[in-house]
């Protein structure tokens, strides 16, 4: 029995733990844990042999990609996992059954960020420690809160700003309220154009003599600062009430005068209604402003699973589908064929399912029918698959969906490598004995029953091919790793997420509208204590916030007779969830804050979404809402 966690000593996290680190293991000894495979029988899911389960799986996916061809199976990888699974997903779908369908959630946020940012910068320019914040004279936090979103670098930057640097929060965020200098809170849906209007300004200063730093020689992102529309400080205040003119000029001023600038970007700027315009902007400033620059991975294992190729137009190491060369060499290595077109994205998939186009689904330790937007639609589009297979540690609201459903190994009972924010390869080794079989197990016997080559005899031997797969990670090996030669780069190629030019982002270069909303606006608020749904198996994190909460300002609460704790109904064209009040004097008037992640209310079923261009990432932002007392 797992008893408590302590934290490693090391120069990221300073012998601490956040609260999810320190309290939210205890869901690992849930008597709640599934143990035993599950298989749909006359409706209802049943315990079945490991044999059986495997055999229907198999034969099943085989059917379907027989009769309907390997486009009509798609699978989602997780953040949740090790490399070494993610890898052996990918691989079963691709060379196995033939199909490039296949994505994670990073694609909600840190796939898009990294596709832009890193094809203008180089990963060389991206990949930054999170201790030099502390050498940072301004940090700039865009369209994030790392307090709640990665809570280690939250952390730094309030040491910083304890320190004396400038910190400039432009957005929600409360976890750094009383530790930023300059707190730019626009109307949602305005963010980019204030970004915009700072760098606007950022480039009127850098052509007076004095002002430090210079842009470097990037000759694409030279081209796109001549085409790049950008509004200035004095355009913004026509429909930005809450920034000033200058405060804008005040806040580009600070930046161009720091002698460290340290800009940080999560989920949301990727989000936004201005994406991908907005990305571009944050990538330019970085550019100008010679920043070091920090994307935030909520996943534990994002950069991991993007690392091993787990999205639809990405092979392993970061290498196009059209590279034909290495396509090749992959084939010659996993011997079989890989499909040549791109497969379809996180929200692509779902819409084919509803369009019965995708007939199989593996879902990889993920919850799509709670965690994507529009819920309600994903869990209806769900079961209209022939086939839908979980592989979980609990019986989620979709693996209850499942006609096949897998028990998992939790992460203190497995093996692996996680890659962190500064893209550090991280050594798992198992220290509770797992029921069953490890999930690296049961991918790599998927994968030999679709005819490939999987003769593993341990997660090591799975890394070995990674290295041989992906060239990024050089000549690397578990020792290795575990005497701490994992540091990015880490002696092999350091390759980036796609390189991009101006033609492939002309089509965004233009201002876009902003999207304000003009009513009343539910938000999806990241929660510090409650981060994903396995904190519901935690009865430590369930005692610091047990249910729950919409977030509001003090007048709308007063305007609807709504006090703090009073139970409240939140509705929109999709439904309703029930929740308690709690007053914030810092939001707009116009926007509602609540948490996703308490099974009783899944606040994401209230959300439409649409795609962003060019990134795919569904923006679920200007979601018209009411609140009534109960």
């Amino acid at each position: 029995e797992l008893q408590r966690v302590i934290p490693a000593e090391s120069d990221v996290n300073q012998g601490i733990l956040c609260a999810r680190g320190f309290f939210g293991y205890e869901y690992i000894g849930s008597p709640k844990r599934l143990t035993t495979p599950l298989v749909r029988k006359q409706g209802k899911l049943t315990p079945a042999t490991w044999e059986e389960a495997m055999e229907l799986i198999t034969n099943r996916f085989k059917d379907i990609r027989d009769t309907s061809g390997g486009e009509a199976l798609a699978a989602i990888a997780s953040p949740k996992c090790t490399l070494e699974e993610n890898y052996l997903l990918q691989k079963m779908m691709r060379a196995g059954l033939g199909t490039n369908n296949i994505d994670s959630v990073a694609r909600l946020g840190l796939a898009g960020l990294r596709r832009i940012v890193e094809g203008l910068l180089g990963s060389e320019h991206v990949v930054s420690k999170i201790r030099e914040i502390a050498s940072s004279g301004a940090v700039f936090s865009v369209c994030s809160d790392p307090v709640t979103e990665a809570p280690v670098l939250g952390i730094r930057v309030r040491n910083a700003h304890h320190d004396g640097a400038v910190v400039i929060t432009l957005g929600h965020a409360p976890g750094l309220r009383r530790h930023c200098s300059y707190c730019l809170n626009p109307a949602r849906g305005t963010e980019g154009h204030v970004l915009g209007a700072i760098l606007s300004e950022v480039l009127e200063l850098k052509k007076t003599p004095g002002t430090h730093g210079a842009p470097g020689s990037n000759n694409e992102l030279e081209d796109i600062l001549k085409e790049l529309v950008l509004p200035r400080a004095q355009d913004v205040k026509e429909f930005i009430s809450a920034v000033s003119e200058n405060e804008i000029k005040s806040v580009a001023r600070a930046l161009v005068e720091a002698d460290n600038v340290s800009l940080i970007a999560g989920r949301p700027i990727a989000a936004s209604p201005s994406a991908p315009w907005g990305i571009i902007v944050f990538t330019a400033l970085a550019y100008v402003l010679g920043a070091k620059v920090y994307l935030i991975s909520e996943g534990p294992n994002e950069n991991g699973l993007l690392d091993m190729g787990c999205e639809p137009d990405m092979l392993p190491g970061y290498r196009p589908l059209g590279d034909v060369e290495h396509r090749e060499a992959l084939e010659e290595l996993w011997g079989a064929r890989i499909p040549q077109d791109p497969g379809l994205s996180l929200t692509e998939i779902i819409e084919s399912i509803e369009r019965s186009e995708v007939k199989g689904l593996f879902v990889l330790g993920e919850n799509p029918a709670f965690n994507l937007p529009d819920s309600g639609y994903v869990t209806e589009a769900l079961k209209k698959l022939d086939l839908l297979v979980v592989q979980d540690i609990f019986m989620n609201e979709t693996a209850e969906l499942a006609d096949v459903v897998l028990p998992a190994m939790a992460w203190a009972e497995r093996d692996g490598i996680y890659v962190n924010m500064e893209r550090k390869l991280q050594q798992l080794v198992a220290v509770l004995p797992g029921t069953g079989r490890e999930d690296w197990q049961i991918l790599a016997g998927l994968c030999t029953s679709f005819g490939l080559e999987a003769e593993y005899r341990s997660a090591g031997d799975i890394f070995t091919e990674i290295t041989k797969a992906t060239g990024i990670y050089g000549n690397l090996s578990y020792s290795g790793i575990k005497a701490g030669t994992g540091n990015w780069p880490y002696g092999g190629k350091a390759e980036t997420s796609g390189y991009l030019g101006t033609d492939d982002l002309r089509p965004y270069l233009g201002l876009p509208s902003p999207d304000a909303s003009d009513g009343l606006e539910l938000v999806h608020e990241r929660s510090l204590f409650v981060p994903g749904t396995m904190s519901r198996y935690s009865d430590a994190l369930q005692g610091i916030s047990d249910g729950p909460m919409a977030k509001m300002s003090t007048s709308l609460a007063e305007r609807n007779a709504i006090g703090p704790g009073d139970a409240v109904t939140l509705f929109s064209e999709r439904g309703e969830v029930h929740a308690n009040a709690q007053l914030d004097p810092y939001l707009h008037d116009n926007t509602l804050y609540c948490t996703n992640h308490y099974k009783s209310t899944g606040i994401l079923k209230l959300f439409r979404y649409n795609r962003v261009p060019f990134t795919k990432t569904p923006c679920i932002y200007a979601n018209k809402a009411g609140i009534t007392k109960r």
